[in-house]
């Protein structure tokens, strides 16, 4: 199935040769023949190449406009919505035609840097895409991961063109736009998913997969804004307008591109766009052969970046921890693919993790995403909770003896610390962290998973009660990955947390298309609530008993029918302190104002094994202002090890000093 068919008379046939070797070398597979006129045929095999093309490129001229094959070739690609016309000379279109877009390409010399080019070829690009997938293509959720040579030798080519693809837009933004106007947010891109444009749509994953080694290569360049990939992966499979999406990700540039595998052969083809005028600023395409080339896939690095002169930084643009084992590699992908809806999918992606590091023992990455998994499987018997931790640890010990330097070691090291009361610890293992991205990541922002910028790590500010702190670290993500649902409802909730509800709710809007009912709508409510507004919580409250009723639950509409019976509704409440929904329960014991029952549920999920990073969370809710006068609430801050933490980092928003060793909270 070729991309373009070429459609012409004879005698504009080198015109037609320019534009087929001009189509071949953006990446298009095109039908045409220098022999077979389409003024002399329209044999089976003509028409066959023709109903097959994605588009249909007629070039209009004075000839080609009295051709009747011409003109029948023009007729039955409009009728399969494939027609692409061109004007490569002045001349009377017929009428039919005379209301369908052409491009204008009169006395075109083939020079690829010419705007009428680029803008062509930015349009034939979006009508192949259109054509092919205009509806994303869905994976099965647990592909089988099998050992063939072919799968890898397409990730070892997918790698090879990641890296020279990558060099060659840095070598754009770094290299070709010097001078006093290359601002910090002109050096600013997002790497969108590239398409899959083989014939096997299981190869989704390969596409995604050349993405994230673009991505990370790009990441490594010096002076570069790259969207993460959350937001960067919003927008697979979508058709969106690249205007759009710059204005959506504030960034100036965008880079797109397809994978497309045939036979042994892969065809990899990039295009780099600034935002702001729609342009194609830098394009390429590499073409592989599916032969097993890891040992030239250095060198192809090398000699990219010497060409350009481009330096990447760190190795050969690849994120610590991978793997050269392409089935390993794909297990991995494939485990981070799973979407979470219950027991049955954490199991699926645990069994992919294992399988990725049973393929590679040395590689990192999917150690450090079991050790996650095992640590947030909560269902079963406390045997079952002892066998989990057991392992959790196994994978995390593993991958520390791996990646000894990675950052990640102190973010863990942290969380055990808060787990044992130790915050002082924890913000040493915090700081520890941020030196090892720092030293990882060369002074760059580092993934939003690791560690936030500044002195005080992303989210840790908010947990020992310093709200405003963290905000300005959130602002920060919300730019670099807008479409992430945690960064934008833990913003949402930061913002009610220091009182500004308007900015909360406007945040919680946003991240209605993002985040999970279950979260969203949790969150939403127990700063509405704080609000004491009823028209603001009650479309909230709706939303959540729409959820809960999905799940088996009553609680929210239990709790909307007795807002004006607080005596049923803590009779209701006072029995649930320390269950599954303590944290629903704890923001509707302070509504109806038994503060002393909420300080009860509070310190129940403190005291819940491998709970307490959880419930700091929670604990400076502004519906819990009055939970936080209590006396019992100044003890709970010394148990779980915060005074100590205050005393020598400095005191929280919501808890001062006063005499002595005394202290008050508010």
């Amino acid at each position: 199935m070729p991309d373009v068919f070429l459609s012409y008379c004879r005698e504009d046939q080198p015109v037609a040769r320019r534009f087929a070797e001009g189509l071949e070398r953006e990446g298009f597979s095109v039908w045409w023949d220098q022999s077979l006129s389409a003024g002399e045929s329209f044999d089976k095999v003509t028409e066959k190449a023709l109903k097959d093309a994605r588009a249909v490129v007629v070039l209009w001229s004075k000839r080609s406009v009295e051709s009747r094959w011409v003109r029948s070739e023009a007729t039955l690609a409009d009728r399969y919505g494939t027609l692409v016309p061109v004007t490569i000379e002045e001349c009377d279109r017929p009428i039919m035609f005379e209301l369908t877009h052409t491009a204008e390409l009169a006395n075109w010399s083939g020079d690829a840097a010419d705007p009428r080019w680029r803008s062509f070829v930015a349009g034939l690009r979006r009508s192949v895409g259109a054509t092919t997938q205009t509806t994303p293509v869905i994976a099965p959720p647990v592909p089988a991961i099998r050992r063939t040579s072919a799968k890898r030798t397409v990730w070892t080519a997918l790698a090879v063109a990641a890296l020279a693809i990558a060099v060659g837009v840095a070598w754009y933004l770094k290299a070709g736009r010097s001078g006093p106007a290359s601002a910090a947010v002109d050096r600013s891109i997002a790497v969108l998913p590239f398409e899959n444009f083989s014939a096997d749509a299981d190869q989704d994953h390969f596409a995604d997969g050349l993405t994230e080694e673009i991505l990370n290569s790009l990441a490594r360049v010096p002076d570069l804004q790259v969207t993460a990939r959350t937001s960067a992966f919003a927008f697979k499979g979508k058709a969106a307008d690249l205007k759009a999406v710059g204005r959506t990700l504030g960034v100036a540039h965008v880079l797109e591109g397809s994978v497309r595998r045939s036979g042994d052969e892969l065809r990899i083809t990039t295009q780099l766009i600034n935002t702001d005028t729609g342009f194609h600023l830098w394009s390429k395409t590499y073409e592989r052969r599916l032969t097993d080339i890891f040992a030239i896939q250095d060198d192809i690095a090398r000699s990219v970046a010497d060409a350009l002169q481009v330096t990447l930084g760190v190795g050969v643009g690849r994120e610590p921890g991978m793997t050269r084992n392409i089935e390993a590699y794909e297990a991995w992908l494939a485990a981070r693919g799973v979407t979470f809806t219950g027991m049955a999918s954490m199991r699926q992606h645990i069994e992919l993790l294992q399988q990725a590091v049973a393929l590679d023992p040395a590689f990192a990455q999917p150690w450090w995403d079991l050790s996650k998994a095992w640590s947030s499987v909560l269902s079963g018997t406390p045997d079952d909770a002892a066998e989990r931790q057991r392992k959790a640890d196994a994978a995390f010990a593993e991958f520390r003896r791996l990646l000894p330097d990675s950052p990640r070691i102190h973010e863990r090291l942290a969380e055990d610390a808060i787990e044992s009361g130790q915050m002082i610890a924890a913000a040493e293992h915090y700081q520890a962290a941020a030196e090892a991205a720092n030293r990882l990541y060369g002074g760059r922002p580092p993934p939003l998973d690791i560690i936030g910028q500044g002195k005080t790590p992303i989210g840790f500010a908010d947990l020992v009660g310093r709200p405003r702190e963290s905000i300005a670290l959130f602002e920060q993500a919300r730019a670099r990955d807008p479409l992430n649902e945690v960064v934008a409802l833990w913003l949402a909730y930061l913002y009610g947390n220091v009182g500004d509800f308007p900015a909360a709710f406007a945040e919680f809007e946003r991240s209605e298309p993002l985040a999970e009912d279950a979260r969203l709508t949790q969150l939403a409510i127990r700063i509405a609530l704080a609000t004491r507004d009823r028209k603001l919580l009650l479309p909230w409250l709706d939303k959540r008993i729409a959820f809960e009723q999905s799940h088996g639950s009553d609680l929210s509409s239990r709790m909307k029918s007795l807002l004006d019976k607080p005596d049923e509704a803590l009779a209701v409440l006072r029995p649930l302190v320390g269950g599954s929904q303590n944290y629903v329960v704890i923001s509707w014991l302070a509504w109806f104002g038994d503060y002393a029952a909420a300080l009860d549920s509070l310190r129940a999920d403190f005291q819940q094994t491998g709970y307490r990073y959880a419930a700091l969370w929670w604990i400076w809710d502004p519906g819990l202002s009055g939970v936080r006068k209590l006396p019992g609430f100044k003890q709970l801050m010394r148990d779980i090890g915060l005074v100590d933490y205050w005393r020598k980092y400095g005191w929280s928003d919501y808890c001062k000093p006063t005499t002595g060793d005394d202290f008050e909270c508010h």
